[in-house]
């Protein structure tokens, strides 16, 4: 209510999460004294009054999860103690005004998931104790500025927009930055090689961009990486081989790319890496059996690429969920040791040159779902021990050179419907 304006010596006024409706009232710009204002989780609508930039000793605005919409007042960064803006999930529209300069002692802004257009200004660089700017999920466009580097960045996430044009050098002057998403943009250009002296970081999110140029080596430089998505860019060369010395790396996605060469026989000193996705590039060479070193591997993909030489036996871990290594040029046997990783579900090994019999181990995976070893050059029988396998729902054997009944065991897999 309105009539709260009343209460001039009121310092917090903490209303989130009710069921409050109806606009802001603009008599809360009366409250001299409040230093945090959080009406955030209600159901709030209409305009941000501007007369909230008379709260000169506002340190805390917290409207988030509302239905508010119209333009972000220019009067807010007129606030001298203003430290955290927080309106994301709201309809805001109209562009982020360029009087955010203004507002140096601001630390965060989220503003995502909004209605934002227009650019980025490049006056955010003025707020040099600018740790968190996440404007992600809005129809931002232009260019990312270049000033952000003169910030104190520890998350930027920029993704979900329209942002255009390259990733800006001055990125590697953020020392302090952890988090990284532009994924989901337009962004175009080389990976700067800068982006090495980010030696915070913990995850970097490109993915869905139209990036070029080779991977940095200079990533083999952020020993607290852990998550690294680049999947579906144009991006050329050689995987570099000192992304193994990442050795936080958990997450590793470089698949939909243009990529070459081999598969560095470093990614065996990834001990914490849980999943690799090399799919759809132009790899060449063997799996490196150095791999198998990677006990904690969960998920690995690199289906469509033009791998030769035989699938590495011994020490597949035992956490294995997916392995995919379908349409390449592999040959030899299928290992028999893929046995013992009884977690898989997806096994997809179709579309090489694979000979020999199918291993009777297999069966003993009992949480196979997906079995696909089409078009290879299998011979033998089919081995009654796959019925064993009882949550089996697909089974691709087709395009081979096997030999011998299906057997009658099979008709205890009750939940398969795809048998090819």
């Amino acid at each position: 209510p309105k009539e709260l304006s009343k209460l001039t010596l009121l310092t917090n006024l903490n209303l989130k999460e009710n069921h409050l409706s109806g606009p802001i009232p603009p008599e809360l710009g009366s409250l001299s004294s409040l230093t945090i204002l959080d009406l955030s989780v209600n159901n709030l609508s209409g305009t941000i009054p501007a007369s909230l930039g008379n709260l000169s000793k506002l340190e805390f605005l917290v409207l988030r999860n509302n239905s508010l919409s119209g333009t972000i007042p220019k009067s807010l960064f007129n606030l001298p103690s203003l430290t955290h803006l927080f309106a994301s999930n709201n309809s805001l529209s109209g562009t982020i005004p360029s009087e955010i300069g203004k507002c140096i002692s601001l630390e965060q802004i989220a503003i995502d998931t909004n209605l934002l257009s227009g650019t980025i200004p490049m006056e955010i660089g003025y707020l040099t104790n600018l740790t968190d700017l996440i404007l992600f999920n809005n129809t931002l466009v232009g260019s990312i500025p270049s000033s952000l580097g003169n910030t104190s960045l520890r998350v930027l996430a920029l993704n979900g927009n329209g942002l255009s044009g390259p990733i800006p050098r001055e990125i590697g002057q953020l020392t302090h930055l952890k988090y990284f998403y532009l994924f989901s943009n337009n962004l175009t250009g080389p990976i700067p090689l800068e982006i090495g002296n980010c030696v915070a970081l913990e995850e970097i999110d490109l993915f869905s961009n139209h990036l070029s140029g080779p991977i940095p080596s200079t990533l083999g430089q952020l020993k607290s990486l852990k998550w690294l998505h680049l999947r579906e860019n144009s991006l050329s060369g050689e995987i570099p081989s000192s992304l193994g010395n990442c050795s936080s790396l958990m997450m590793l996605n470089l698949a939909s790319n243009s990529l070459i060469g081999g598969i560095p026989t470093t990614f065996g000193l990834l001990a914490q890496l849980t999943i690799l996705m090399l799919y759809q590039n132009q790899l060449s060479g063997s799996i490196p059996s150095e791999l198998m070193n990677c006990k904690r591997l969960e998920r690995v993909n690199m289906y469509n690429n033009e791998l030769n030489g035989v699938i590495p036996g011994l020490g597949w871990s035992g956490s294995l969920v997916l392995l995919d290594l379908t349409n390449n040029s592999l040959v030899g046997p299928i290992p028999k040791e893929l046995g013992n990783s009884r977690g898989i579900f997806r096994l997809r090994l179709g579309y090489n040159n694979l000979n020999g019999s199918i291993p009777p181990e297999l069966g003993n995976i009992s949480s196979l779902g997906l079995l696909d070893f089409s078009y290879n050059n299998l011979s033998g029988e089919i081995p009654t021990q796959l019925s064993q396998c009882g949550v089996l729902m697909q089974l691709f054997l087709d395009h081979n050179q096997l030999s011998g009944p299906i057997p009658s065991s099979f008709q205890y897999l009750t939940l398969l419907t795809r048998l090819d």
